[in-house]
């Protein structure tokens, strides 16, 4: 097994969903290493009930530990079948390790499974040659025990791993087999198409990305977003496929399908983030890389040093002792578990890893940077004021503002989006529309160039809000002053960064009053408004120089802000799940997430830490005591109490990992 296969163990069992067209198809598709996965825990376990009834005869016919003592007494032609039943064993029992070594030395990186193979090869090789010579000694009884005990011990160790993995995999069967249209048909899933509109009974699953079409609903999103309270949805809001219908039956209206999908993009994203090697996983690999070029030698010099003290026989029992208790596989295991079990437990409360190093590094951060809206506020607007100084109608300027934010996802324009107002055909139509990131609207309509930005003309509005004015040519001719609300959890959220030793930093595109509004409200002392997306990136790279910058921002526009910080986030995503800048997508749009990832990130390392010591610290410790170091006092130990102090490490490591919350 190469340190890349060994990786591929802890990648996510994932099923992935393909799109075809308008049409979904859910395949239980899993890519080729996480195929292997399975089949090498389910070979491992099947080689080693195999190699239980190989060895129990081979156990009872040769002496236990290099004693005298055996269950059964020699008789004739009892050293054939003792070399029958060996031969087999060594085979069968330890092809894995066999065709391992293969393959790391294919890949010029000898690890593990070299170790493994060197100290069974040595002991049987040892032992046929002993009973070749008519010997007295041998090493049946250690080679039987060493390949059950690692056998077992990785069997044991892919079990772990597979439970990390069982918070992603139960994702893959949220959704249910089949959807029931509104005339009542029942449909598979994959012939379900974006438009239609299906009918969910109570307590069902929402089989897709949906907008509801009845007036209202109670949705349990618990599964996918850790909400334990029912959410109240009205006609119009967004359903995530997956989540469950309340207490009486709805109707939707599919809005995506297949790879498009939320459940479909968290199982990509949380894959990727696991084939992506982390900082701390790519030292643990290179310490472990050098663990076994340190167990080679020091196997080595026992060797010939106890061929000189002492016997043959004990030079060779030492030298596999050092080989086998030296694996590295707790050392491999130590970050990758942990990585594991970290991405499953966060997707499972909507939190969506792409990125792990930089939640390694954590500790260092100094400054918490934040969007206002929809980050910080509902970025729900309302229109409070509109102050016209023109000579048209207030309908007429919203009309004329409708038709061009008509384009754009911005929460003001949303806002604007949905006022209703008189129609006017005069201003109702805007040609060649078109944003422009962090300053607003431009577009024609009829023979003048309108604008909606934050820009001030002659008239200034010092309404507290947030404010747009709207441009006719080179003239402001209104301001639309827009209410927005905190968010419910914000103001504990800035309490718990305080409380961690953060800064909270209030960046903005928005005006100053509204800015410093939210912050007085909130508690954050530190506010730049009025910046571009540009001049947001600027800001983290100035707050860099004095420490560790986390940017929370709603993925709308701040794209650079959130690839220069240290750890980008995106709150308030929604199904929007794919957003390429963020480190961190948080599904929601909840504020304390930012406090529970970070919460996360600190357990996850103290984990990393822990398993990081003990695999390399046993090494340390066992390496001598399996050279025989402390002989001269009467300590030693035999092959098979290596092979179980090499497992028991393996399992502490996979154990600590799986107390991770």
């Amino acid at each position: 097994m190469t340190e890349h296969e060994h990786h591929e163990h802890m990648n996510h069992h994932h099923e992935m969903m393909q799109h075809e067209g308008h049409k979904m198809a859910v395949n239980a598709e899993m890519p080729a290493h996480e195929m292997n996965h399975m089949h090498h825990g389910t070979d491992f376990l099947r080689r080693l009930w195999g190699s239980l009834i190989l060895a129990l005869p081979l156990l009872a016919l040769t002496p236990m530990m290099g004693t005298a003592w055996q269950v059964i007494p020699d008789f004739s032609g009892n050293q054939v079948l003792i070399f029958l039943l060996g031969t087999a064993l060594y085979v069968y029992g330890g092809w894995p390790f066999l065709t391992g070594t293969r393959d790391e030395l294919r890949a010029k990186q000898p690890a593990m499974m070299t170790l493994i193979a060197l100290g069974i090869t040595v002991a049987f090789v040892y032992s046929s040659w002993q009973m070749l010579i008519g010997g007295a000694m041998a090493f049946w009884w250690e080679l039987a025990t060493l390949i059950l005990i690692m056998l077992l011990g990785h069997w044991l160790e892919m079990r772990a791993v597979m439970r990390a993995n069982s918070a992603l995999e139960s994702l893959a069967s949220l959704l249910p087999k089949e959807a029931t249209k509104a005339d009542g048909s029942v449909i598979k899933l994959s012939d379900v198409q974006i438009g239609d509109v299906l009918r969910v009974s109570v307590h069902e699953r929402i089989p897709a990305d949906s907008q509801l079409v009845s007036a209202h609903a109670k949705i349990d999103e618990a599964l996918l977003t850790g909400e334990a309270a029912l959410v109240h949805k009205h006609a119009g809001d967004a359903l995530i496929g997956g989540s469950v219908n309340g207490d009486h039956v709805i109707e939707i209206q599919v809005t995506k399908t297949g790879a498009a999908g939320y459940l479909a993009q968290v199982q990509q994203l949380v894959a990727r983030a696991q084939e992506q090697k982390s900082r701390v996983e790519t030292l643990a690999n290179r310490v472990a890389s050098w663990l076994f070029y340190a167990a080679i030698s020091v196997a080595a010099v026992s060797f010939v040093v106890w061929l000189i003290t002492d016997t043959l026989n004990m030079a060779v029992m030492t030298a596999v002792m050092v080989l086998i208790i030296a694996c590295p596989h707790a050392l491999g295991l130590a970050v990758p578990l942990v990585s594991a079990r970290m991405s499953a437990l966060a997707a499972q409360r909507g939190l969506l890893i792409q990125n792990k190093t930089p939640l390694e590094q954590t500790a260092a951060l100094r400054y918490v940077l934040l969007d206002k809206t929809g980050t910080l506020t509902q970025g729900d607007f309302s229109l409070k004021k509109l102050v016209n100084w023109s000579d048209l109608s207030d309908d007429e300027i919203l009309a004329a503002v409708q038709a061009l934010e008509g384009g754009s996802t911005h929460p003001i324009a949303l806002a604007i989006q949905k006022m209703p107002i008189a129609h006017n055909h005069n201003f109702s139509h805007a040609h060649d529309a078109q944003t422009i990131a962090g300053v607003g609207v431009r577009g024609e309509i009829g023979a003048d160039v309108w604008q909606v930005t934050r820009q001030v003309g002659q008239h200034v509005v010092t309404e507290t809000g947030t404010v747009s004015y709207v441009w006719r040519g080179d003239e402001a001719i209104a301001a639309l002053v827009l209410g927005d609300q905190v968010k419910l959890d914000a103001q504990d959220f800035i309490h718990q960064i305080n409380a961690r030793g953060l800064t909270p930093v209030l960046v903005t595109g928005d005006n100053s009053q509204a800015a410093h509004a939210v912050a007085a409200q909130l508690g954050i002392d530190e506010v730049h408004a009025g910046v571009t997306p540009e001049q947001k990136a600027v800001l983290v790279t100035d707050y860099q120089k004095h420490g560790g910058v986390l940017f929370v921002g709603d993925g709308v526009n701040d794209g650079p802000a959130l690839a220069q910080a240290d750890l980008g986030v995106a709150i308030g995503a929604g199904t929007a799940v794919a957003i390429d800048s963020a480190d961190v997508v948080l599904s929601q749009s909840r504020p304390l997430d930012v406090v529970g990832l970070l919460d996360l990130a600190a357990q996850s390392r103290r984990k990393m830490a822990q398993n990081l010591w003990w695999g390399a610290g046993y090494n340390v410790l066992a390496i001598p005591l399996a050279a025989g170091v402390l002989a001269p006092v009467g300590v030693t130990l035999s092959p098979m109490i290596a092979a179980v102090l090499m497992s028991v490490s393996t399992v502490v490591v996979a154990v600590n990992a799986l107390r991770l919350r």
